[in-house]
C-alpha cells in the first residue's frame, strides 16, 4: 500500500496504461529507493490483474491483508481508459502486486515492476484549483479580484478562470515529466522573409479552433430561432443592408411587444457566452418578424469560471448593433457564475416560457435534460463528450438484449439520452465536431 503523485502516465487503451509515481508513504519497504534520490517507482494497470481488489498472483501480493486494505480505504475508482484519468500531481493511493523483476544495465540491482490491483484518486489537482480560485459569494455586481464584474451574478461554485489555469498550469510543469505534444511549425511571413514560429495546440484540431467555435454558435442559434421563435433561418432573411418594402414594414408592426410570449434563455455551461450573444444577435437583426408568437426577451449565462473582458465584450457588440423591429426592446445577456444543478435554475421565479440550451456542455449534458424532463421545460443540447468513467452507472437498452449495457461510446449515449423520454427529437447541424441536438418542445411552448 503506498501513496503519491502522479508524475508520469502512459495509456494503451482499456486493458493496460502505466504510470510514474513520486512516493511519498509506503507500507511496504521498497529497495531500489533511497533517501537521496526521488523516490519514484513505475507502476503498471494490467486489466487482468485489476479484478476484485485481489491480484491473482497470490504470494506477489505485497500485503497479506490486501482485501482489508481494500475495505478500509475503499480503493473503487475504475480503470484509467485514457491519459486523463491519470492527471498529473494528483495524489493516490495504491495497492500494489509485483509484477516482475528486471536487472538494470549494470545487472546489479533489479528494477521491480510494481502491478497495481486497486486504487483512488485522493487528491485531484483541478479539485485544488478550484479550491483556490473560487470568488465570494455576492448577489450583485461586485468588485472582484480581476476589478468589477459588471453583468455578472456570482453564485455557488464561482471561478476566477485566470486563476484557475494558472494554478493548472503550474501543477503541471511542478510534477510533468514528458515534452509537450505540441510542437512548433515554422511558417513564412509573407511581409518579410523572417520565419514566425506558432503553436497549434491539439484542442484546435480536436474541436476545430476559434472560427470553427464561433460558426457552431452562429448556426445552432439559427436553428433555434427557427424552431422554437419562429423567425427563418439566416438563409431565408433579408440581408442587414437591405430594407423591407411599406408591406412588410406595416406587417411588423402590427402587434404590440406585449401580445408576445417573453423567452428567458439559459445558456448552460455558455462559457463566453457566444450562443447567447448569437441569439440576441440575430434576432435584433432578423426581418421577418410578422409570424412570430415569442421573443427572447433575455438570456442568462450559467456557467462557474468568470473570465475578464467577457461581459464588456457582449455588451459592446450589444451597443453596436441596431435592433430593424422596434417593437421588441434588446435583450439583456447576463451570466450567473454558478454550477447548473435544479437549485440554480430553481432561483428563477418564472420558468414558463424558458428554453434551456447546451452547446457541448461536456459534464453537465444529462443535468440539462433531467431538469427540462422534471420541469416540463423546452431544451435543445447538442451532446459532445461521453466521460464513461466519470459516469459509470449510465446504463441503455438496446434491442435484442435482456439486460442494460454500460454506456462507453457516443453513440450509446445518444441511446441513453433519447430514452429518457419519448419526445425527444434528434436533428443535425452543418457544424464542425459533435453535430447531434438533441431537443424537445414542451407544451407549454409551441412553434409558430
Amino acid at each position: 500500500m503506498i501513496s503519491g503523485f502522479i508524475v508520469g502516465r502512459r495509456s494503451v487503451g482499456r486493458s493496460l496504461a502505466f504510470a510514474e509515481i513520486d512516493v511519498t508513504d509506503a507500507s511496504i519497504k521498497i529497495d531500489h529507493l533511497s533517501s537521496s534520490s526521488r523516490q519514484t517507482i513505475n507502476v503498471k494497470f494490467n486489466r487482468q490483474t485489476f479484478q476484485d481488489g485481489v491480484s491473482p498472483l497470490g504470494q506477489n501480493v505485497v500485503s497479506s491483508s490486501s482485501k482489508h486494505l481494500y475495505d478500509d480505504n475503499k480503493l473503487d475508482d475504475p480503470f484509467p481508459t485514457k491519459k486523463s484519468s491519470l492527471p498529473y500531481g494528483a495524489k493516490v493511493e495504491l495497492q500494489l502486486g509485483i509484477c516482475s523483476q528486471k536487472l538494470t544495465e549494470d545487472d546489479v540491482s533489479p528494477n521491480i515492476q510494481w502491478d497495481v490491483v486497486r486504487w483512488k484518486i485522493i487528491q485531484h489537482p483541478k479539485d485544488l484549483a478550484e479550491q483556490m480560485a473560487s470568488l465570494e459569494i455576492s448577489h450583485v455586481d461586485s468588485d472582484g479580484p480581476r476589478g468589477k464584474q459588471k453583468g455578472v451574478l456570482m453564485g455557488d461554485g464561482a471561478l476566477s478562470c485566470s486563476t484557475y489555469l494558472k494554478i493548472r498550469r503550474e501543477q503541471f510543469d511542478r510534477v510533468n515529466r514528458e515534452p509537450r505534444n505540441d510542437k512548433p511549425i515554422h511558417v513564412k511571413n509573407k511581409g518579410t522573409n523572417a520565419n514566425v514560429a506558432y503553436t497549434i495546440s491539439s484542442d484546435e484540431i480536436c474541436h476545430g479552433g476559434k472560427h470553427a467555435k464561433a460558426k457552431r454558435a452562429k448556426v445552432f442559434a439559427s436553428w433555434i430561432l427557427e424552431t422554437f421563435i419562429g423567425i427563418p433561418s439566416i438563409a431565408d432573411t433579408y440581408c442587414h443592408p437591405c430594407t423591407p418594402s411599406t408591406e412588410e414594414e406595416k406587417e411588423f408592426h402590427t402587434n404590440d411587444a406585449s401580445s408576445l410570449n417573453k423567452m428567458h434563455i439559459l445558456d448552460v455551461a455558455g462559457g463566453k457566452g457566444h450562443l447567447s450573444l448569437e441569439l440576441v444577435l440575430q434576432q435584433m437583426t432578423a426581418r421577418k418578424y410578422n409570424s412570430i408568437h415569442h421573443y427572447i426577451a433575455s438570456c442568462t449565462i450559467i456557467d462557474p469560471l468568470v473570465r475578464k473582458g467577457d461581459a464588456t465584450m457582449r455588451n459592446s457588440r450589444l451597443q453596436k448593433a441596431k435592433c430593424n423591429n422596434q417593437r421588441i426592446p434588446t435583450p439583456a445577456i447576463t451570466h450567473l457564475a454558478s454550477y447548473f444543478t435544479m437549485d440554480s435554475f430553481n432561483r428563477f421565479d418564472d420558468t414558463s416560457n424558458m428554453l434551456l440550451l447546451g452547446l457541448h456542455p461536456d459534464q453537465c449534458t444529462e443535468d440539462i435534460i433531467n431538469v427540462a424532463l422534471r420541469s416540463n421545460t423546452s431544451f435543445a443540447v447538442v451532446p459532445c463528450c461521453v466521460y464513461p468513467d466519470l459516469f459509470p452507472n449510465r446504463h441503455y437498452w438496446d434491442n435484442g438484449l435482456s439486460k442494460p449495457m454500460p454506456v462507453r461510446t457516443y453513440d450509446e449515449f445518444l441511446k441513453y439520452l433519447i430514452q429518457k423520454d419519448d419526445g425527444i427529437k434528434m436533428t443535425t447541424l452543418p457544424i464542425e465536431g459533435k453535430n447531434v441536438v438533441l431537443y424537445k418542445v414542451a407544451s407549454i411552448v409551441t412553434k409558430a
